[in-house]
C-alpha cells in the first residue's frame, strides 16, 4: 500500500514533469494524422486515447494550481501563473512571424520578403491580434495555403481556458478563506461547484472540435475544462486523507473505461476528472523519471510549438512532394518540436520562473 504525501509531490522526486511531456507527445500525435490527411488510418480508441491528453493536463493542472493559491498571496500567485504561461506564448508568436510563417511563405511563393509583409492578415496583425492568449487572427496571409489548414497554432486554444482555471480558483479559495471558511470546510465548496458545472454541461454540453467565437460556445467549453480542473483541485484540498494503493487504481481505471465507453465525451471527461487525477498521481510516485526530465519542464514548449512546427514541416513534404510515413513525420515533428522547446525552457521559461520564485 502506498500513501501519497504532500511532501512527495511539492519536490522533484516524482515523475509529473515526465507525464506532462508524455501528454504533449500525445497532442502532437494526435495532430499529426491530420496534417498527413491519414485520419482514417487513427483506429477510434486510440484516437479516444490521445484526445484525454489536454483533460490530462487540466487536472494535473488543478491539482498544482489549487496548492500554489493556497500557499500564496494574490500577487505572488497570479505574477508566478503569468510568468509560467504568457513569456513563452509571447515568444513563440514572434517565432512564428519571423520564422517559421516566412519560410513557408517563402517555399510557396518565392523569396520575396516584401510579398509576405504586405499580405492580408498581415504578419502584424497576426502577431497582435493574437497577444490576449487567444488566436483571434490565425492565419499570416497566403502561408497556410499549401497544406490548407486555418491556422499557425491550432492548439494555443486551450491557453485562455488554462489561465481562467487560475483566475477562478484563487478567487474561489481566497474569497472562502477571507469569509473564515476552514480548509476542511473548503472542499465541501469546492466540490458543490464541481457538482453544478457537470449538471449545466448536462443541459448545454461541450461540442466537439474547438471552441467558436460565440459567447455561449465559449461558456461551455470553459464550464467543461473548470470542471475537470477541479477534479485536480478537490483531490489536492483531501490528499492527507487519501490512500493510493494499486487496487484502487484498477478501480479507478475500470470505472473510467466504463463512463467514457457509454457516455459522450465531454461528460465523460468531467464525471473522470476524480478518478484520472488519482491514477496520474499514483503512476507520477511509482513510475521512475530520468533526473534531467524532473528539472527540466520542456512539456509547455512541446505543446505551444508543435503544431508550428508540424505546419512547417507539412509544407516542406506538400512543397517539394515527399510522401512521408505517419510515423517518420511524427519522429521528425517531436525531435525539432524538441528542440524549439528546449531552447524555450532553458534560455526564456526557466531563468524567468528563477525570478519569481
Amino acid at each position: 500500500m502506498l500513501i501519497i504525501k504532500s511532501l512527495e509531490l511539492n519536490n522533484r522526486d516524482n515523475s509529473l514533469n515526465l507525464l506532462r511531456l508524455v501528454f504533449a507527445s500525445m497532442v502532437l500525435l494526435m495532430h499529426t494524422f491530420g496534417f498527413i490527411h491519414a485520419e482514417n488510418n487513427l483506429p477510434g480508441a486510440f484516437r479516444y486515447l490521445l484526445n484525454l491528453a489536454v483533460p490530462c493536463f487540466f487536472v494535473v493542472s488543478g491539482y498544482l494550481i489549487t496548492a500554489s493559491a493556497l500557499k500564496n498571496d494574490m500577487k505572488t500567485f497570479f505574477k508566478k501563473r503569468f510568468a509560467r504561461i504568457y513569456p513563452a506564448y509571447f515568444v513563440c508568436l514572434i517565432v512564428i512571424v519571423i520564422l517559421f510563417a516566412p519560410i513557408a511563405y517563402c517555399l510557396q511563393f518565392g523569396f520575396d520578403f516584401g510579398g509576405y509583409l504586405s499580405q492580408d492578415p498581415t504578419p502584424l496583425k497576426f502577431f497582435i491580434s493574437n497577444l490576449p492568449l487567444f488566436m483571434v487572427s490565425p492565419k499570416i496571409g497566403l502561408t497556410l495555403n499549401a497544406i490548407n489548414i486555418g491556422t499557425w497554432n491550432g492548439s494555443a486554444w486551450t491557453l485562455v481556458f488554462e489561465f481562467g482555471c487560475y483566475i477562478a480558483i484563487a478567487f474561489i479559495v481566497k474569497a472562502l478563506l477571507k469569509i473564515n471558511v476552514k480548509k476542511e470546510n473548503l472542499v465541501k465548496v469546492v466540490f458543490g461547484v464541481y457538482l453544478l458545472l457537470i449538471v449545466f454541461s448536462l443541459f448545454y454540453p461541450r461540442p466537439d472540435g474547438i471552441p467558436q467565437r460565440s459567447l455561449m460556445n465559449l461558456i461551455v467549453f470553459a464550464v467543461n475544462l473548470f470542471s475537470i480542473f477541479l477534479g485536480g483541485s478537490i483531490i489536492y484540498l483531501i490528499k492527507d486523507k487519501i490512500v493510493f494503493d494499486w487496487k484502487y487504481v484498477i478501480l479507478a481505471l475500470v470505472f473510467c473505461a466504463v463512463v467514457m465507453s457509454v457516455l459522450p465525451y465531454c461528460w465523460a471527461t468531467e464525471i473522470c476528472a476524480i478518478p484520472m487525477i488519482y491514477i496520474i498521481l499514483y503512476i507520477s510516485v511509482m513510475l521512475k523519471s530520468p533526473k534531467f526530465i524532473q528539472e527540466n519542464d520542456i512539456s509547455y514548449g512541446v505543446y505551444i510549438y508543435a503544431w508550428p512546427v508540424q505546419t512547417l514541416i507539412a509544407t516542406i513534404l506538400i512543397v517539394y512532394g515527399v510522401n512521408c510515413n505517419v510515423w517518420i513525420y511524427t519522429i521528425i515533428c517531436f525531435v525539432v518540436t524538441c528542440l524549439f522547446a528546449s531552447l524555450s525552457w532553458f534560455l526564456l521559461e526557466k531563468p524567468i520562473l528563477k525570478k519569481v520564485r
